[in-house]
This record gives structure tokens, sequence and C-alpha cells, in this order.
């Protein structure tokens, strides 16, 4: 609908330039007034201008709405005038479009945000990082049995333990390790359970690890021996 309107506008401006130019240059060789051929040669100009300044707006007005979504900026909304023209036809279809790319924006941070609540309200420690050990997610269980507020890379981890930074860099997919830490806390020295597996997300990857706390079975075990 849109590409019509836009077509029957250029082809209307078009035909009307063409037609002056037909009347200016039958009047060259007649001996009509300076004047009116002069005024004729003004409108020619005129229209000239007028078509391509319709272009270049169609031309602007695609440009910026192509970068808007290159840089997913979807807050810019076009006015709507209702004037039955192209250009508001145009404007109406993009904010058709930017209601919809915010739709699925605004979806999507739903459903991370859901996500997240219940990553952190899993009693299993969970940690995701990437290949240079940057930290994405990490659980407030995680943060718990390591005891560590904040975590951006696993290397911080040194601190507690290098064969905790060994064990989490090298498992791979289903491989499971046991690691016992110290903590400065009541608990003292806690074994880990750790779990792995490897993610690709998007061309890069990740890797996701389980902790779990199983002092206390290893405890029950050794009194039951």
């Amino acid at each position: 609908m849109v590409y019509k309107k836009f077509k029957y506008q250029l082809a209307g401006r078009v035909i009307l330039l063409g037609l002056t130019i037909f009347l200016l240059a039958s009047l060259y060789y007649t001996e009509s007034y300076t004047f009116t051929k002069l005024l004729i040669f003004t409108l020619v100009v005129i229209q000239g201008y007028y078509l391509y300044y319709f272009l270049e707006k169609s031309n602007r007005e695609i440009i910026s709405f192509l970068q808007s979504i290159q840089w997913d900026d979807f807050s810019h909304t076009y006015p709507e005038k209702k004037s039955g023209s192209s250009m508001d036809s145009l404007y109406v279809e993009f904010n058709a479009v930017m209601r919809k790319f915010r739709d699925i924006r605004a979806e999507k941070e739903a459903h991370y945000q859901y996500l997240k609540t219940i990553v952190q309200h899993v009693a299993i420690g969970i940690i995701t990082f990437d290949k240079e050990g940057e930290v994405q997610i990490i659980n407030s269980a995680a943060k718990t049995l390591l005891g560590v507020k904040h975590l951006k890379n696993v290397r911080q981890l040194k601190v507690i333990s290098d064969d905790l930074i060994s064990t989490l860099k090298n498992l791979r997919t289903g491989g499971r390790d046991l690691v016992k830490i110290s903590r400065n806390d009541d608990e003292g020295e806690i074994q880990l359970a750790i779990y792995a597996i490897e993610l690709s997300l998007r061309g890069k990857e990740f890797k996701l690890i389980s902790l779990q706390n199983i002092q206390s079975e290893l405890e029950e075990k050794e009194m039951e021996a």
C-alpha cells in the first residue's frame, strides 16, 4: 500500500515535470513573451527541486529507520499526520515496526528477569563464564558457598584455591570433580562437588558450572562407616 502511494506520487510528479518541460520547449519555438517563457522555466526548476526533495526525504527517512534498527534504538516515533500522502503512510508503517521491536525487546527483558530470578533462588550454586573467565551469572547460592560478595572473573578465586580455578577451567561437558576449599567462617573447610556444561551462544563459548556442598554427606558416610 505504501509503495503504491509512493509510486503514484512519484509518477505524478515526473509526468507533471515532463509536461512543463514540453510546454517550455513548445514556447521556445514560438513568439511568446519572454516573461511567459521565464515563468514556465521557473516552474520547471521548482518542480525539479521538489521532485529531488521528495526522493531525498524518502531516502533520509529510510536510512534513519534502518540505522535505528542497526543500533537497537526503538525509541523514535514518526509523526502521523493522516494527510493521505505516501510519507504519512510510510511513517505509519515505521511506527508499527518500531512498536513490534519494542514489544519483542520488552518480552525478552521480561523472560530474562524471570529466568534470572529463578536462578538466584536455586539452592545449588551456579556460575557461567566465558573463555577469558569473565563471569556472566553467579547466583546467591554460589556466592555463599565460595564466601564472596562479587565475582567478575574466576581468576579472583585464586585467593580461595588454585585447584578450584584449575577445575573450573579444565572440566568439560558432563565432567564432575571434587574440590576441598577453606573459608573464613564457621564452616571452615568444605567439600564442593563441581559439575560442568559447555555452551555455545551466537559463536561465543561459555561454561555453566554447578556447585554443591557435600561436606555433610561425606561426614554422614564417615560416621556410618
